[in-house]
Parts: structure tokens; C-alpha cells; sequence
């Protein structure tokens, strides 16, 4: 162990800070012994001190990256994108391009719990806007890119394209819903589409017409 592990005492032990990998690979060695610097830390140095340790040891991901920041600020660790940079070792410009992961939804941020590879901060950062506009449809794009079916740098067309021609595409297993609006209606009227079922909620809508307007269109309707 060239470089030692930083601990910090929390309550009568101590507390990893940087160099969980060096310890875990001491510990399956069968070293009962490894070398260590103690500090005493805040809460909120151990957690700039992990980060940054994160940060430069491991090959992360952008998302993971996000993960970072936003636990940095919402401990109140850092008050803004500058001090989280400094923390990280980017530039502020990069952080705002991490950060733009807080606006997916929260179906696409399981995709890359999972997978957070797929997609990086300058991506994320080009397609933000669409994914508040179209949560539903922008998840399934992520699902798309993370099945090896899309690429990152075509989800923005993609969507484009699906929102244009006004089809929707239904994954196995994924629900995607949509809502109609119009000036004198009540209530917007949702469609709820599954892989194997499609709904309709509305207010004053006329069965007999419906059932026949579905008659007389059935064959493009039929995927």
C-alpha cells in the first residue's frame, strides 16, 4: 500500500474515507494490518474528501458524476456549481452539463441506475428539455439505448421523429400515457398505452361514436 487509507474517528470507530478499494484488496489479501492516515473530519469534509477520492481513482460515468453533485448539495456540502467543481476537479461549464440529469424523469434515471454508462453529460445536456416535455417517451428512449436498439446521439431525433408523426411506440412491459387537450374541456383526455392494452379517459365522450370511429379505422390503427 503505497499510498495509506484516510479514516476518520466517528463514535468510537473509524470511518473510511478514501481508500475503500486499497482496504478491500488488503482484507482478501489477509492482511490484518494496513497503514492509515487518521483526521478529523466534518461530515461535510469527509464527504468532499470521498467524492473527490471517487472521483480521481475511478473510471465514472457522467451519471455517476451527477450522483456526486447532487449529494454534495443537497447536504448542503456545497453551495454552488463552482465549489462543487472545485470538490470534483472539473470546470463549472461541466458540472452544469452532469447536473443536467436532475431533469429526467424518474423511469429514465432507473434505466441508468442500472446501465449508467449509456448516456454522457454532453448528451444529457442537448436533450434536458425534451425530457421534461416528453417524460414517458424519452424514457422509452433511454430503455431503447440501453437494449443496444438506439444510440445516445440519435435519442433528440428519435423522439423528434415519434412526436412528429404522432405514433407511439410500446415497448414490452413499458406503460406510456398521453394527454389531449383542448380549450371547453374539463378535464384533459389521457390515453394509458401498455404492450398489450390501450385506455381512454374522458369526460362526455359518446361510446356508440368511439366504437365506430375505431370500426372504420381499424386497420391503421393495428400496429
Amino acid at each position: 500500500v503505497i499510498s495509506p487509507i484516510v479514516v476518520r474517528p466517528v463514535e468510537g470507530v473509524f470511518e473510511i474515507i478514501a481508500g475503500h478499494h486499497r482496504y478491500e484488496a488488503c482484507r482478501r489479501l489477509g492482511h490484518s494490518v494496513v497503514p492509515v492516515q487518521i483526521r478529523q473530519m466534518t461530515d461535510a469534509d469527509a464527504a468532499k474528501a470521498l467524492a473527490s477520492d471517487n472521483f480521481v481513482r475511478r473510471d465514472l460515468s457522467d451519471y455517476e458524476r451527477y450522483k456526486h453533485s447532487k449529494m454534495l448539495t443537497d447536504n448542503g456540502f456545497c453551495k454552488t456549481g463552482r465549489e462543487v467543481a472545485s470538490v470534483l476537479g472539473v470546470s463549472p461549464a461541466k458540472v452544469t452539463q452532469i447536473n443536467s440529469f436532475e431533469k429526467f424523469p424518474v423511469g429514465a434515471k432507473a434505466v441508468l441506475e442500472i446501465h449508467p454508462e449509456i448516456i454522457g453529460a454532453d448528451a444529457a445536456y442537448s436533450i434536458k428539455d425534451l425530457a421534461l416535455k416528453e417524460p414517458d417517451l424519452f424514457t422509452e428512449a433511454v430503455v431503447q439505448v440501453s437494449e443496444g436498439k438506439l444510440q445516445q446521439s440519435k435519442i433528440e431525433s428519435w423522439m423528434n421523429s415519434r412526436l412528429s408523426s404522432g405514433k407511439l411506440r410500446v415497448s414490452r412491459g413499458y406503460r406510456s400515457e398521453v394527454k389531449i387537450e383542448r380549450p371547453g374541456l374539463g378535464r384533459p383526455i389521457k390515453l394509458t398505452f401498455t404492450d398489450g392494452e390501450a385506455k381512454i379517459q374522458a369526460d362526455g365522450l359518446n361510446p356508440e361514436k368511439l366504437k365506430k370511429l375505431i370500426e372504420e379505422n381499424l386497420n391503421s390503427l393495428l400496429r
